[in-house]
């Protein structure tokens, strides 16, 4: 058991060490690997959902022995903390298929998506404002440090909430994890944290709670296997031939246009860039549309939060740098495969529309 735990130790310290320097070396594959839906954000997923399954299998299996009340609550309460993270990571499902979420996630969500993490982004939400970072932060900090180092003077008190505690040897690693969220090196450290912490709770689980039928390094196999396959396996069959829907994208955007070229511009035009979901910037009144003759709006509902056929933010790009605006969709793969910093036109299956930024004269 012991060579067992300490193969655990140098395994997750190993990753860790891996992930810094991907990130260290090779930025910009790491942005890739990170993108939203792609390999990091589905390992993630598989890693939260896993953990919290484990947990419901080993009440599952011990629910004969009658476990003591404060056991069964903590352990519970571990499990639907790892569920809704998974769920919370794909926002329940929305852009792998592409439902309409409720329309008060379309106006209050700061990226319009089905999840309660990003309620309180942007302007937030009843007056709270929390980035989720700043979550990360908290659970690192009370669950993954304090917590450790708490439970084992009060494990009278405690009794329950001792198996749930994460052990202390993995305290270095949440305080990893915590300061790089602080210190943010580069685009996407957050998920490249979220991973992390996602194979944290995977490990902790699964030693916490063990099962006899799971095998720890089947499971961590099965994980980044999953995480590796499913964007492209979703590609292929569930998202399909999309032609029609990216046409009457096309279609949209090319109305929107026409509409944005009548609007008032003038808190836009004297940034130097923005980048934002078209929804949020006329929220923030970077641009205001007119109010007679719109070619965009309709009776479709959708359009009223101006999100695109498969109901995922249309986005506006304006730099003063590049002297352009790019009013664009993510298109059927729902996530943005070009970076308008660097490039001229849409990368991948981005569809948009590239307009030049001419300087008024007279």
């Amino acid at each position: 058991m012991r060579s067992l735990k300490k193969s655990r130790i140098i395994s997750l310290y190993c990753i860790t060490l891996a992930l810094l320097l991907f990130g260290a070396i090779a930025p910009q594959m790491y942005m890739d690997s990170m993108e939203e839906d792609f390999i990091g954000e589905w390992i993630t997923f598989y890693a939260f959902l896993f953990a919290g399954i484990n947990v419901l299998w080993y009440l599952w299996d011990k629910r004969k022995e009658r476990p003591e009340l404060t056991y069964v609550l903590a352990a519970l309460l571990l499990a639907a903390f790892c569920l809704v993270v998974a769920g919370e990571e794909t926002s329940w499902g929305q852009r792998v298929f592409a439902f309409k979420p409720p329309d008060f996630f379309l106006e209050a969500n700061y990226q319009q998506e089905f999840n309660l993490h990003n309620l309180f982004k942007g302007d937030g939400f009843a007056g709270i404002k929390v980035e989720s970072k700043h979550m990360v932060m908290g659970i690192c900090l009370v669950y993954g440090m304090l917590l450790p180092l708490v439970v084992p003077f009060r494990s009278k008190i405690f009794k329950g909430i001792n198996q749930a505690a994460p052990p202390a040897y993995m305290i270095p690693l949440f305080a990893l994890i915590l300061f790089m969220e602080i210190y943010y090196p580069i685009t996407l450290t957050g998920e490249g944290c979220e991973l992390l912490m996602g194979l944290l709770f995977l490990v902790h689980t699964y030693d916490a709670y063990p099962v006899k039928k799971a095998k720890l390094s089947s499971i961590g196999f099965l994980v980044v296997a999953l995480g590796i396959t499913t964007a492209p396996m979703f590609s292929l069959l569930v998202y399909g031939s999309a032609e029609d829907s990216k046409q009457k994208t096309k279609t949209e955007i090319a109305l929107f246009a026409k509409d944005f070229i009548r609007s008032d511009t003038s808190k836009m035009m004297s940034r130097s860039k923005i980048h934002k979901r078209v929804y949020t910037a006329i929220k923030q009144g970077y641009f205001v549309l007119p109010e007679k003759d719109t070619q965009f709006l309709t009776d479709i509902p959708r359009k009223m939060y101006f999100v695109d056929p498969w109901n995922n933010p249309y986005w506006i790009y304006f730099s003063t740098k590049r002297r352009v605006i790019v009013i664009y969709s993510f298109g059927p793969n729902r996530r943005r495969d070009g970076d308008l910093d660097v490039i001229d036109k849409m990368a991948g299956d981005d569809v948009g529309f590239i307009m030049p930024l001419i300087p008024k004269t007279g």
